[in-house]
């Protein structure tokens, strides 16, 4: 029996190991050149550790909604096969599709919340590299090293936004702000460690982030106005007054972003929109399908890649897949018996108009969300 509980214990050190290991090459891809190419290995490590596991956690009704899926899934590959779409490609997006929704099913039972302990620690530890850079640029005085060193190596920019502030939006970030959900959601406190991880998350910059956030501080303060009873009227009236503060605040900064998005980023968007929705959008286009498309400033031809990336998977897999795999996503994520399912929708939120979603990403917000003991609060709701 002690043989059997020391290999038990052994076994899921080895997988928290390995998705550790996954995290840390995530987060820091900047500064440290090469890390990346780590990131999918030690990832499907893990999911291969996970196997026995994911077998267990997959009752019958669910084992027929993800045979359904992949099903359709089959059908997408013959239909890339009869295209002649290039096998790498192929392989790329039908492995992330099809090894997705596994992902849900790799929690087990974990007392003392090791893996959410170590993603909020590895999560520090990039929110204080942000803090780091950002403190070397002003005793440097100037941000252009730092920007050569992030663009020459692909890892992101660095960039002053209105001669105030430097915007630090660099690879690894995407994650923060997921941090930071989570980990108000489990602690229900603004503590050091949640004000460091939300300042990670504003140098970064990103508009995308920062609505983000708004949506979830939205959340939250319904929250606070649905479970607190006493004197509702007058906590209805003080929070549309903090809300109505932080909109006047507020609008200097989202009047500059639009204006300043209008010039090319959001250009770039109305041209990916326009490519990316075309051909048989109900059932797809086959998996790594060759977009032909040349923009104002962008030829898009052949590439894997967008800012909407999630309008490249449907134009791949179609509406159809596209809604029935967010809908499994979700109906497996709500059986968990965990409150989880709003932390997912919050990332769909912020990640879908960016390349942050059907990705590694995509998969480490899974297999955190589904092992974290994130429990719903009963009673009163702090705001902080």
């Amino acid at each position: 029996m002690k043989n059997l509980l020391y290999n038990v214990n052994v076994f899921q050190s080895g997988r928290l190991l390995f998705f550790t290991g996954a995290l840390f090459c995530y987060y820091f891809q900047f500064p440290l050149k090469g890390v990346s190419s780590y990131i999918i290995p030690l990832l499907a490590v893990y999911l291969i550790l996970s196997f026995v596991i994911i077998i267990k956690n997959i009752d019958i009704t669910d084992l027929s909604l993800i045979s359904i899926y992949y099903i359709y899934l089959s059908i997408i590959l013959g239909v890339s096969a009869f295209k002649f779409i290039e096998l790498g490609r192929i392989l790329r997006f039908f492995i992330i599709l099809a090894v997705l929704p596994l992902f849900c099913f790799v929690n087990s039972y974990d007392a003392k919340n090791k893996l959410f302990k170590v993603f909020i620690f590895v999560s520090v530890l990039k929110a204080l590299s942000q803090v780091i850079v950002y403190i070397l640029i002003l005793y440097v005085g100037d941000f252009k090293p730092f920007r050569y060193f992030a663009q020459s190596n692909h890892m992101g920019d660095i960039y002053p936004y209105l001669n105030i502030f430097i915007k630090i939006q660099v690879l690894g970030t995407p994650l923060l702000l997921f941090a930071v959900m989570a980990y108000f959601e489990l602690k229900k406190k603004c503590d050091w460690i949640f004000f460091l991880l939300l300042i990670g998350v504003l140098l970064s910059g990103n508009f995308a982030f920062i609505l983000g956030l708004l949506c979830f501080f939205m959340f939250k303060v319904y929250d606070y106005v649905i479970t607190n009873k006493a004197f509702f009227s007058i906590r209805v009236v003080l929070v549309l007054v903090l809300l109505l503060v932080i909109g006047i605040l507020s609008f200097p900064f989202f009047k500059n972003e639009i204006e300043s998005k209008s010039e090319f980023s959001n250009v770039v968007r109305l041209e990916q929109t326009k490519a990316l929705m075309s051909g048989n959008l109900i059932s797809g286009n086959g998996f790594g399908n060759i977009i032909e498309a040349r923009g104002q400033y962008i030829n898009y031809s052949g590439d894997i890649y967008f800012e909407l990336q999630s309008l490249y998977i449907i134009n791949q897999f179609g509406v159809l897949g596209f809604l029935y795999l967010n809908f499994i996503i979700f109906y497996f994520l709500s059986h968990i018996k965990k409150n989880i399912t709003r932390l997912y929708f919050l990332y769909l939120l912020y990640s879908f108009w960016n390349p942050y979603c059907f990705d590694t990403t995509h998969m480490m917000v899974i297999a955190i969300l589904v092992n974290a003991n994130i429990k719903v609060t009963k009673g009163k709701t702090s705001l902080c």
